[in-house]
Order: structure tokens, then C-alpha cells, then sequence
């Protein structure tokens, strides 16, 4: 039985988490987002919950060349689609087409909430309640988790719980009458369906469950398993052939997106089907320590000293751990990406940090058993103040930290939503905007990206003759505008002036 102390924490500790996964929401904007990748998820989440469809038609993308669309969204014809999987703005689309869009910055925070519990009954069936309830509260307060929890539009936090929940219908059981493998089945599959780029390492991971446990699985739960999964994933082929014309196309795999891939700052090798960013050792050694160890110090610490005492006790879950870290931190660490413009920067919104939350997930049990051992150790009044100080880094972590905290990123969002109305306030409702990384600022106004780039200044001539045009974005100085005046846009017939200035960008018109 859990004790009425563990009960108020773990009660206490869901509040915090559920309140704090609001900020973005109460204390930034309701209307913009961190990144692109939210904005197109937002707009695609009411424009399915509305029709049904994920295309957006605008008829000047056949006069210019498909150009009109901002990050994350790529052009067929001249319908705007998603550049990125389908799966959370078809099920939270689902959601807002009957209880509206106000339910939107609540799902994730909710799913969340009960995965960790969910996870909770897992670890009791592997270690035992009291490793349980410490990795609940540690889960809770883990920042990775609660970052993109707040982040509701990013699809990692979903993803992860919806494997969660797979999990412990299969472990847990639930539900008697084979309900349980069958419905196992349904949340694996359509966790690939909102990240089908982890179907490698999910579909290799039920392989060799089933082969470990093999002589003792029942064979008729393994095809209700199956048979679930195989439902699980048609809405996968479904909205992909109705959005791009194949069940097997994705947003990522478009030639038009693929052509403008490295846009928001991710290069890295090219490599093939299994490793498509490369196999680069060095670049994986380095971003797995800088933000898979490093960056929450406090966990790994605490993990390398449970994982030394889970490799005795609980081998198997610690090799399965091993394991999954290996091939994510190869898979995504070869890939150089600068989600902040100073690459420089190691930050909680790099999207390492969410790429991995499988294996932070993973590595709380080992940092709960680390715990344990310290309280057994040199006294159980040690227990609840490590907890504190743990706890006390998370909030740090998730909140404070860095140039990307959740209160710093609220700061920013509600600048940032001064900036738009007043840049649209300014500009005529049909004209089209260049922009370098401010289109999340815009959208859904008609946006071109990026300013330095050939392809542009060709269409620059084309697009004055149909509609205005402006540039927004970091302000030039006094010799540029003089050399894009007096030579590279004069040569095109055109010229440039300042509207006005906002801190260190500006908006500009194009005539």
C-alpha cells in the first residue's frame, strides 16, 4: 500500500507539473510559438478539425514557383501541406473538432500527466513500490519531460506516452479477454504514426521481447498484439495518401522538402534508409555528452550510480537501456543541429533533448535506485532532502536555465507578439513577406524564406508585379542598403526603404 506521504507528493508533484506545462500558454502567446515545427502543428491541428484535410490552397503559388510558405511546410501544386508527420495534428485535430481549440494546450500536459503514472505501475511490476514512487516525483520534475510537455505542440512528449501506455497494458494488464495485448498493440502503432522515424528501434524492440520471452508468451496475445498494431497504424497510410498522393510519402520524404532541408539549422552527413543523417562517431561522442549528460547533471549522476547497482538486480531492463541509448545517440548525434542561431549555445531547446527523452524516461528508475542505495546507506533523513535538491534542479532545468528557459521563452513570445501585430498592422492583408527565421512571427500571412538566397531575389521581380512585398529581419546597415539600391536590386528594377525599426530588426518594403 502507498502511504498517505507518498500519496500528497505524488498529488502535489502532478499540480506543479500540470500548472508549470501551461506557462507557455497563460505567460507567453496564445497565437505564436518557439518554433516552426508548433506553428505549422497548430495551424494544421484547427485547419483538420475544420476540414478534415491538411491543405491549405493559395493561388499565387502557381505563379511563383511554390515559394509561398514558411519553415515546415512544403508546397504541392499550390495547396500548403505539413513538412513532418501527421500523427498529433490528426489526433489532437480529432479532439479540437469536438471540444474546440481551447482543448489543445491541455492535451499534452494531460497525456503526460497519466503516462508518468502509467510508467509508475510499470517500474512497481520491474523493481518495486518504493523505486516506484521515487521515480514518479523524479519523473515529474525530470526537465526534459516537463519542457516538452509545456512545448504541447512538439510531438516527442506524445509519442513517448503513447509507448508508455502500450507498455503497461502489455506488462500491467488491465483489461482481461486478450482487451489488453489488443489495445497494447493499437497505442504502439500509432505511437509511429506521430513519429514514424522511430519505427526502427520500436519494431526492434518488440522483436527481441518476443524472442527473449518466447517459450512463455502466449502466442495468441502476440497476435492480438499484432493485429492491434496493424489498426494502429492505418490512419499512417491513410493521411499520408490523401495528403501527399502515397501511403508510404511523408512531409519529410517530399522532394520539395527535401529540398529545403537544412533550413533551420540541421546539417550533417548524408547517409542511407537506416542511417539517413550519417554515422559520424565523434560528432555522436560530443552530443551525447553535451546534452545527454551534461546538460542535466544532476540525473546523471545520480543514473550511473543506479545503473552500477540495476546491472547487478535488474540486468535485462539495464542492457534494453544500454541498448536504446547506443543507437539514439548514433542515430540522432551524427546530425549537427543549431536549433539556436548561436550554435554555440547548449540549451534544453536543442532537439537532442527531445530526440532522447526515450532514454531519460528510461535512465529515471536508475536514478530512483541510486537514492535508495544513499538512504539505506548513510540514513533515510537523506531520502526526502536529496529529493528536494533534485527536485529544486528540475524546476532550475525546465524554467531558468539558459537562454531557452520556459520563462525566458514566455518573455520572448509576448515581444514577439507585439512585434507581429504591429509589422501587420502595417503591411496590406494580400501583400507577401520575406523573412530569414521570423515567419513563425507571420504566418499565417504569406511568407518567403530565406532573404539570402538566389532563388529569392529572382522571384522578388515576379511577386511586385502581382501583390506588395516586404522584407523583415536583422536591420542592414547603411552600406548594404546602399549596395542593394544602387547595384543587386537596382539591376532587377527595384529598390528598398525602411518602414520601421523594431530593437535590431526592421521591416522594409520592396517596390
Amino acid at each position: 500500500m502507498v502511504s498517505k506521504g507518498w500519496h500528497r507528493a505524488m498529488a502535489a508533484g502532478a499540480i506543479v507539473f500540470f500548472v508549470g506545462s501551461t506557462v507557455l500558454w497563460t505567460m507567453g502567446s496564445a497565437s505564436l510559438f518557439v518554433s516552426p515545427d508548433e506553428t505549422a502543428n497548430h495551424w494544421f491541428i484547427r485547419t483538420f478539425a475544420q476540414t478534415g484535410k491538411f491543405h491549405i490552397a493559395d493561388p499565387l503559388n502557381t505563379a511563383l514557383d511554390g515559394r509561398i510558405h514558411p519553415r515546415s511546410m512544403a508546397v504541392i501544386g499550390q495547396d500548403i501541406v505539413p513538412v513532418g508527420f501527421l500523427g498529433l495534428p490528426t489526433l489532437y485535430g480529432l479532439f479540437a473538432s469536438v471540444l474546440g481549440m481551447g482543448i489543445v494546450p491541455f492535451l499534452t500536459p494531460v497525456i503526460a500527466l497519466c503516462a508518468v503514472f502509467a510508467f509508475r505501475a510499470l517500474v512497481c511490476r520491474w523493481f518495486d513500490e518504493r523505486i516506484a514512487n521515487i521515480t514518479t516525483l523524479l519523473f515529474l520534475f525530470h526537465p526534459a519531460l516537463w519542457y516538452y510537455t509545456a512545448r504541447f505542440l512538439m510531438p516527442n512528449v506524445l509519442f513517448v506516452s503513447l509507448l508508455i501506455f502500450s507498455a503497461a497494458l502489455w506488462f500491467v494488464r488491465p483489461f482481461k479477454r486478450g482487451w489488453s495485448p489488443v489495445l497494447s498493440g493499437v497505442l504502439a502503432g500509432l505511437a509511429i504514426f506521430v513519429r514514424a522515424s522511430e519505427a526502427y528501434w520500436v519494431g526492434a524492440l518488440v522483436v527481441a521481447l518476443a524472442i527473449w520471452k518466447w517459450n512463455t508468451l502466449k502466442k495468441g496475445d502476440l497476435w492480438l498484439f499484432v493485429m492491434g498494431g496493424i489498426v494502429g497504424l492505418l490512419p499512417f497510410f491513410l493521411m499520408n495518401a490523401l495528403t501527399y498522393g502515397s501511403p508510404l510519402t511523408t512531409g519529410y520524404t517530399l522532394p520539395v522538402a527535401v529540398e529545403n532541408a537544412g533550413t533551420a539549422g540541421e546539417t550533417g552527413q548524408s547517409g542511407h534508409a537506416l542511417f539517413p543523417f550519417g554515422l559520424d562517431w565523434a560528432a555522436s561522442a560530443r552530443h551525447i555528452v553535451g546534452y545527454g549528460l551534461a546538460l542535466f547533471w544532476w540525473m546523471s549522476a545520480l543514473a550511473a550510480v543506479g545503473f552500477v547497482r540495476a546491472w547487478k538486480s535488474h540486468r535485462a531492463y539495464a542492457i534494453a537501456f544500454v541498448c536504446l541509448a547506443l543507437w539514439l545517440g548514433v542515430w540522432y548525434g551524427s546530425w549537427t543541429i543549431h536549433d539556436n542561431p548561436d550554435p554555440t549555445q547548449v540549451t534544453i531547446a536543442n532537439s537532442y533533448v527531445r530526440y532522447w527523452l526515450p532514454v531519460f524516461v528510461l535512465s529515471v528508475p536508475f536514478a530512483a535506485l541510486a537514492l535508495v542505495w544513499l538512504s539505506d546507506r548513510f540514513g533515510r533523513a537523506l531520502l526526502p532532502a536529496c529529493m528536494a535538491c533534485v527536485m529544486g534542479l528540475g524546476v532550475w532545468g525546465t524554467f531558468l536555465s539558459g537562454q531557452d528557459g520556459l520563462f525566458q521563452a514566455a518573455e520572448t513570445l509576448r515581444r514577439s507578439e507585439v512585434i507581429s501585430d504591429r509589422v501587420l498592422s502595417q503591411i496590406e492583408p494580400e501583400s507577401v513577406m520575406i523573412v530569414d527565421r521570423s515567419d513563425k512571427l507571420f504566418f499565417p500571412h504569406r511568407v518567403v524564406y530565406p532573404l539570402r538566397s538566389e532563388a529569392t531575389y529572382a522571384l522578388m521581380p515576379r511577386i511586385v508585379e502581382l501583390v506588395p512585398l516586404y522584407y523583415y529581419g536583422i536591420t542592414f546597415p547603411t552600406e548594404d542598403l546602399e549596395y542593394l539600391n544602387g547595384k543587386k536590386l537596382k539591376e532587377m528594377g527595384l529598390q528598398i526603404e525602411l518602414v520601421e525599426h523594431f530593437s535590431n530588426e526592421s521591416l522594409y518594403k520592396l517596390f
